[in-house]
Formats: C-alpha cells, sequence, structure tokens
C-alpha cells in the first residue's frame, strides 16, 4: 500500500513539474506575449528595430527633422532602409532600422519631390512636381542626387514605378502623359487618349503592363 502510494506521489510531481515548465515557455515567447507598443521618436531619433515578428496593428510615428517637410511617397530601398519624399522640404529622408533620419537636398530650389520608388539599378528614383523643376531625379543609397528635366514643359510628374522591362514609368499630372525613363537618363513620352485626364497614380501589374490612375479623367488606364 505505501508502494503505491508512493509511485502516486512520484508520478504527480514529475506532472506538476512540466505544467510549470510549460508555463514558463509560454510566458517568455509564448501566445500569451504582450504586442511591442514603441512610442515616437523625437526629430533626428533612432529608426525602428527589426521585430522578431510583425506586431499587426500597432502605430509608431517618427518625426522628421525638417518642420513642415511634408512626407509624401515613400518606398523600400535596396540597402534594407525606407525612402521618402519631403514635398514641402525640398528632401530626400532615408530612414534606417535602428539608425537615425537623413536628409538629402534636392539640388532645384522648390522642386515638390512626391512620388519615389526602387529602380533596378540599386537606386531610388523620385518625381518632381513644380511646375518651375518639372523633373525626374535618382538618388543612390550613398545620398548622391542627379536630375534629367521632363521634355513636356510643365509636366508636373507625380506618381512613379519601376517597370517589367528595366526602366522607370510616370505619370505627368499636367502634360496628361505617361513617361518613360531609363536607368541612363532616356525619357520618352506616350499621351493618354482623353483629354485632361491628369495621370496620378501608376505600378505595374502582373500582366507586365504599367496601370495608372486618371483624375481628370475618372478612369484606368
Amino acid at each position: 500500500m505505501q508502494r503505491r502510494i508512493g509511485s502516486y506521489v512520484l508520478a504527480l510531481l514529475v506532472v506538476l513539474a512540466l505544467a510549470m515548465a510549460v508555463g514558463r515557455g509560454a510566458g517568455a515567447a509564448g501566445p500569451f506575449a504582450t504586442l511591442r507598443a514603441g512610442s515616437a521618436l523625437s526629430s533626428g531619433g533612432a529608426g525602428p528595430s527589426r521585430p522578431a515578428a510583425p506586431d499587426f496593428g500597432v502605430i509608431t510615428e517618427y518625426a522628421v527633422p525638417t518642420a513642415n517637410s511634408q512626407p509624401a511617397g515613400i518606398s523600400s530601398g535596396p540597402d534594407g532602409a525606407l525612402w521618402f519624399a519631403e514635398q514641402g522640404g525640398t528632401k530626400i529622408g532615408r530612414l534606417p532600422f535602428g539608425g537615425s533620419i537623413g536628409e538629402y537636398t534636392v539640388p532645384t530650389t522648390n522642386s515638390q519631390p512626391v512620388g519615389i520608388t526602387a529602380g533596378p539599378d540599386g537606386n531610388l528614383w523620385f518625381t518632381e512636381f513644380y511646375f518651375g523643376s518639372n523633373k525626374i531625379g535618382r538618388i543612390t543609397t550613398g545620398g548622391s542626387i542627379s536630375e534629367y528635366p521632363v521634355p513636356t514643359a510643365n509636366g508636373q510628374p507625380y506618381g512613379i514605378a519601376a517597370g517589367p522591362d528595366g526602366a522607370l514609368w510616370f505619370a505627368e499630372f499636367n502634360g496628361n502623359k505617361i513617361g518613360r525613363i531609363t536607368t541612363g537618363g532616356s525619357i520618352s513620352e506616350y499621351p493618354v487618349p482623353t483629354t485632361n485626364s491628369a495621370p496620378y497614380g501608376i505600378a505595374a501589374g502582373p500582366d507586365g503592363a504599367l496601370w495608372f490612375t486618371e483624375v481628370g479623367g475618372n478612369k484606368i488606364g
């Protein structure tokens, strides 16, 4: 009888030990782990750290160093950072994971950079929307900027996307055209059939074509 009770006690101790071990594991990284909330950074603060797993629905904000910079377009860069266009600041910004925000001034004054995308050449390409600028810009991951004038005067390039042909395609809001620029800086333009269609956003489609929005024409092109 005593031997049987001893066996029961030993079995109970084993079960309790296993339960405690499972509880410690779940508390460390199991399904009951709390979400990482994060906090806003001051100007020039460190960028976001790479989480082990995505925190869905949690919003964290990071202040841009330049006041009233009006950040518009944003894109992932080939260097693992986020790059964004500052329409009001006339700058291109870079937000690395775990680092500080960097800013690079666009040579043309008041150029109003808005759209930005990663190119197939390892650089970032952006549009300069202002009438007096009317250019496509390229910035290397080291911060060196080149600019290429759009042939149509006051074309106001806005959206930009990398195409399946290795070139960059952009929408000319005021020029009523779709533009194409090679990584070497050669530009071609294609008129949109609808007058005053005001092409705006543009993206590469799964069919190998470029698709764009027409703000004035109320169409998809």
